[in-house]
């Protein structure tokens, strides 16, 4: 994009649920923003560009986003510790760009709160099968009901878990996986079920395995952040997780050698 060329270019509306989506792309690669902003654009997608962190921040605090695309690696500030600013300010999706393949970078990015991620080099297929995949997961998150989990609620149409008063918001993915884990109580959903339901993922490695299960700790922890009288997701070893509502054994000893036993 030249220098003369605005931020935010007007094409077709894309809608979900009746409302055109605004993402906002931020990637310091020229090369790679002036394909992908086309792309976007081309797809009915408004756009805007930020070239480093602060200009990222910026327009984020600036303008309403339906998504953002961030590259994690940038010339002023790292992409994540941009994520975890956006994740203090809203629940938004975040789908994260990275030339970094190894497992833990990954790994980090999801625990800070990023949706989905996809390496470099991607192809703009993929990167738009991603972007509408996780705007209909939050699409269909937003229209569920409420749900009561013993002393916790769970509001799907906010993204939020509250108990006698406390609260704390969800990601978009641990939303999703909520949803399907809720869905069937009891059930054990191997993980292959859950990455292809949850992340529409259906060629399974161990990276991939891995962004359920530190998705399934996130949601894990952000539950004991509001009560430890009970635990809801458990592990089925080699097979996968399934949603009881059960209430933890009262004695320090006892809770610790559960959550043990939890992972």
């Amino acid at each position: 994009m030249g220098k003369d060329k605005p931020h935010l270019f007007y094409h077709e509306k894309r809608e979900v649920g009746g409302n055109s989506i605004r993402i906002l792309l931020v990637e310091d690669e020229r090369d790679i923003s002036e394909v992908v902003y086309l792309y976007l654009v081309n797809n009915g997608y408004h756009t805007d560009v930020a070239e480093n962190g602060k200009k990222a921040l910026e327009l984020f605090e600036s303008r309403d986003y339906d998504l953002v695309i961030l590259d994690l690696m940038l010339p002023d500030i790292p992409g994540e510790e941009i994520a975890e600013k956006i994740r203090m300010m809203s629940d938004v999706p975040i789908i994260m760009l990275t030339a970094k393949v190894d497992e833990e970078d990954i790994v980090k990015g999801l625990r800070i709160g990023a949706d989905d991620y996809i390496t470099k080099p991607f192809s703009m297929k993929v990167l738009l099968a991603r972007i509408d995949a996780v705007l209909r997961r939050r699409k269909g998150a937003r229209n569920a009901d409420l749900l009561n989990l013993g002393d916790v609620k769970v509001d799907f149409s906010s993204g939020i878990l509250e108990c006698e008063g406390k609260k704390v918001r969800l990601t978009s993915m641990e939303l999703k996986l909520l949803s399907v884990l809720t869905s069937t109580p009891g059930k054990v959903w191997k993980r292959s079920e859950l990455l292809r339901k949850v992340w529409e993922i259906e060629d399974v490695d161990s990276i991939k395995t891995r962004v359920l299960d530190v998705t399934v700790k996130n949601l894990r922890k952000k539950f004991r952040e509001l009560t430890e009288k009970y635990e809801f997701i458990h592990t089925d070893f080699g097979v996968g997780y399934h949603f009881e509502t059960k209430e933890v054994e009262k004695s320090e000893g006892n809770r610790k050698k559960h959550r043990r036993s939890e992972g």
